[in-house]
């Protein structure tokens, strides 16, 4: 650490004198030994013994005072009051704290479950991720002895808990992943972490019963069907698409059960939403009641009565008869239900087709017969520190799920009485694992902090010592969720690191709290991290062509006159003192994620649909009406490739290509008085394209889910949406002929190849050649004309220089390597202790 604390060691040699006749007094008086007056301990410490074996000391609680032990009474005696009293001056202690803010807090540390912020950033700091990720969140492999990996350009050393090799078997269509721990890692109470914890935690997570995060079992690893379903044949049963389609055209008591209740239960639950926000829809022409409303919705009788007699009145029938009576008409059509519900015929398909091929295997292992099967066969214990695990076929994200987990020690959270890896015993009773509450609520791990206490308002947490890394220098760290106001709470010295979602209203709030008005200054240090996405904007080539050919090069010039004419205003709605963000985001000109570093390099750099024709860079304009002047014989050029019919008397178009149309529509999610970043882009463009002749509507989703139904049945023309990234640009889910979230109905063999080598080639070494091959996949997608690539947005990373030295901060964070990676050199200023 940077900060070293001076102790005083000795008193003045000049009072030494003076010293040593008050001590023969003393002595004369109690006619005891040196060692009754001082306890040498004190002075002189000695060190514990070295552990043994696999358990270390534990480290004592400093917040919990240590037991004093009884004393008899002693008589004081009276010095001299000749002989001054040396006095020794208090010694100041020092402490190192660090005070975290988070968006939420919970108290809920399952390290199986889905947790909020704040409570899965305890865990990663009382815990170990076994997976080990560099910042670009590519796996580390041989991380026991560590690894070499660029991060925009900067060379990084990277460490962690196991070692991880993939082996593929083409003949058998199997891959084996083998695990090696390194030797040497203890939890924080001191017992060793070995691979039977990891054994432990696949095996909660394989369970029928198991609800937490992941999707483990989604994976075909090897003998887990037969574990599951506790029979010897169950992987040899297949059940086929004709069987489930045979089931469903005449279905059973049990799936024709599931059916109904399916369809009971959607109803009842869009009823009571009916009443609550009919009268918003009022107006609309969607009736004049809750009961009105709901049957406009999903009512199937168009004579059917609604009103009933009362008196001399007619009044609405109860909901619940209108409900009731519209289950009825459905009967087991569940298609009829998804048309009304979502807007897609095969809207609950999955869920159904799934179900029922679930139903059938059960059957048809109950009467197969079989053996009872007690454990996994893919998972395969090799010594106290290595585990292969099997699976069939080949999957680049089974290395995520099956590793990516923080590891629970089975001593604390299962049975180690009930553990016996060779008798397939797992630490829990097969079936029925619950997480202790005491565990839950006091987490244990091997990482670099150690669980205090959580009062309902902060988590408290202190060093680990046993960490098996370096430990950091700051001793206490607190976690607690920032308020509504949380700019102030920084401002007020009340929190040392906190990150937040980047937008123009936070970045102008943190910039006022520095005196020279920017991020960084003298009160805060505010690093920016992009997010894993980005924002864009789609057409669909199926819908926007010329002729039948939506590769054609009038097709290619169609999109590419509509992309322009929104590119060219993409800066001014998104960024500076009239932008959306103002400073709070980065554009994106290629489509793919900054985070990943993949835009090509200056020299072949350029803005998206920012050239004529002819090749050319459109120039810079001062204004938005030199801007529009600019771009709009550009756009002309463009459509007049795409054989639209140009009149010179009116200036406008005023006819469209076979094929092609005057008129589209883009869908943008809100309604017509939310405030969508998008917005301002396309009111540019909209009126680029209506002096043109052509009509660009916008057209108000009210939800995701709606909006993702007219994506993925291609019933959109054009759209504004946002690519969220795991790990990987993603260029085989967007761009891929075969892909079902294929937006943009991309269909290219050419493209196609080019996304095979980039795969194999992102997973080798040879990153400058993936890279290479990334540009050349960013520009065909360019050809194409069918993305226009926006924003991605900011997370701020708030520092507090009045607490942190900011001199000793870790470079290249990113939004898989943050400060908690880098807590051990993080240096803090140290505190006064008060008694």
């Amino acid at each position: 650490m940077n900060h070293k604390i001076n102790r005083l060691l000795g008193i003045v040699t000049g009072a030494a004198g003076g010293l040593l006749l008050i001590i023969v007094a003393v002595l004369m008086i109690r006619g005891s030994r040196f060692s009754d007056i001082f306890d040498f301990a004190d002075f002189f410490p000695t060190s514990a013994a070295a552990p043994t074996g696999d358990v270390r000391p534990t480290v004592p609680d400093p917040t919990v005072p240590a037991p004093t032990q009884a004393t008899e009474p002693v008589t004081a005696s009276v010095p001299d009051e000749t002989v001054p009293t040396a006095t020794e001056p208090p010694e100041v202690r020092y402490s190192t704290k660090l005070r975290v803010g988070v968006s939420r807090l919970d108290g809920n540390f399952d390290p199986f479950a889905d947790l909020s912020e704040g409570d899965e950033d305890v865990m990663k700091l009382v815990g170990i991720n076994l997976l080990t990720r560099d910042r670009a969140g590519k796996v580390i492999l041989m991380a026991t002895e560590g690894e070499y990996s660029y991060y925009n350009d900067q060379r990084y050393l990277y460490t962690g808990p196991a070692d991880i090799s993939v082996e593929y078997d083409a003949e058998k269509d199997e891959t084996t992943y083998t695990l090696k721990l390194r030797d040497g890692i203890f939890f924080s109470d001191g017992v060793k972490l070995t691979v039977d914890d990891l054994i432990f935690n696949l095996y909660v997570r394989l369970q029928p019963n198991f609800t937490g995060s992941g999707n483990l079992r989604s994976y075909d690893i090897v003998g887990l069907k037969n574990y599951y379903y506790n029979n010897s044949l169950a992987e040899n049963i297949v059940i086929s698409d004709e069987d489930v389609q045979a089931e469903l055209d005449d279905p059973g008591e049990e799936i024709s059960g599931y059916i109904r209740n399916l369809i009971v239960t959607i109803l009842r639950d869009e009823a009571k939403t009916s009443q609550d926000i009919w009268a918003n829809y009022k107006t609309l022409g969607y009736g004049d009641s809750a009961q009105e409303f709901f049957y406009n919705l999903y009512g199937l009788d168009l004579n059917y009565n609604l009103k009933i007699k009362q008196g001399d009145e007619l009044v609405d029938k109860p909901m619940d008869e209108v409900c009731d009576y519209v289950i009825e008409s459905y009967g087991l059509d569940y298609h009829l239900l998804a048309e009304h519900y979502a807007v897609d015929r095969n809207y609950f398909d999955k869920q159904i087709t799934d179900y029922t091929r679930e139903t059938l295997l059960s059957k048809r292992i109950r009467e197969e017969g079989g053996e009872p099967v007690d454990y996994i066969s893919g998972i395969v214990r090799i010594g106290e520190y290595t585990v292969k695990l099997r699976m069939r076929g080949y999957n680049s994200d089974a290395l995520y799920e099956f590793f990516d987990m923080i590891i629970a020690p089975l001593h604390y959270y299962g049975d180690p009485l009930q553990y016996d890896y060779e008798s397939h015993k797992f630490g829990f009773a097969r079936g029925k694992y619950e997480i202790p509450e005491k565990a839950k609520a006091n987490p244990l791990g091997a990482g670099p902090y150690v669980f205090v206490s959580y009062d309902g308002y902060a988590v408290y947490l202190k060093k680990n010592e046993n960490y098996y890394k370096q430990t950091s220098d700051i001793e206490y760290l607190s976690i607690r969720a920032y308020s509504d106001n949380v700019t102030e709470q920084i401002r007020n010295n009340e929190l040392d690191i906190v990150v937040l979602d980047g937008s123009r209203e936070i970045n102008e709030e943190l910039c006022a709290i520095n005196e020279n008005g920017r991020l960084c200054g003298d009160t805060l240090y505010v690093e920016e991290i992009p997010e894993l996405g980005y924002s864009y904007i789609g057409i669909n080539a199926d819908r926007v062509k010329v002729g039948d050919a939506p590769d054609s090069t009038q097709s290619r010039a169609l999109r590419t006159a509509i992309l322009t004419a929104m590119s060219a205003f993409k800066e001014v709605s998104y960024v500076g003192d009239q932008g959306y963000f103002g400073s709070s985001v980065d554009l994106v000109e290629y489509p793919v994620s900054p985070f990943f570093s993949m835009e090509p390099d200056s020299s072949s750099y350029s803005k998206a649909y920012n050239q004529d024709p002819d090749g050319n860079a459109l120039p810079k304009a001062a204004d938005d009406m030199e801007r529009l002047q600019l771009i709009l014989p550009v756009v002309r050029q463009y459509l007049e490739l795409a054989g639209y019919t140009y009149n010179e008397n009116s200036g406008k178009f005023t006819g469209a290509p076979s094929g092609a149309s005057m008129r589209y529509e883009i869908m943008i999610k809100g309604s017509i008085q939310d405030d969508h970043p998008s917005y301002t882009v396309l009111s540019y463009a909209k009126s680029v394209l209506y002096q043109l002749g052509i009509s660009l509507d916008i057209r108000y989703v009210s939800s995701a889910e709606n909006m993702l139904v007219y994506l993925y049945s291609g019933d959109a023309d054009m759209w504004c949406a946002t690519w969220d990234c795991v790990g990987d640009p993603n260029f085989d889910l967007h761009y891929a002929s075969t892909s079902k979230t294929n937006l943009y109905h991309v269909n290219d063999p050419e493209l196609d190849g080019m996304i095979e080598a980039f795969k194999r080639l992102n997973e080798s070494e040879d990153q400058a050649a993936a890279k290479a091959c990334a540009v050349q996949i960013m520009n065909r997608v360019r050809e194409w004309a069918v993305e226009l690539p926006c924003y991605t947005s900011l997370d701020y990373l708030v520092y507090n220089v009045k607490s942190i030295d900011v001199s000793t901060l870790p470079n290249g964070h990113s939004q898989y390597w943050t400060w908690m990676d880098d807590v051990a050199f993080l240096d803090v200023y140290p505190q006064v202790v008060e008694d």
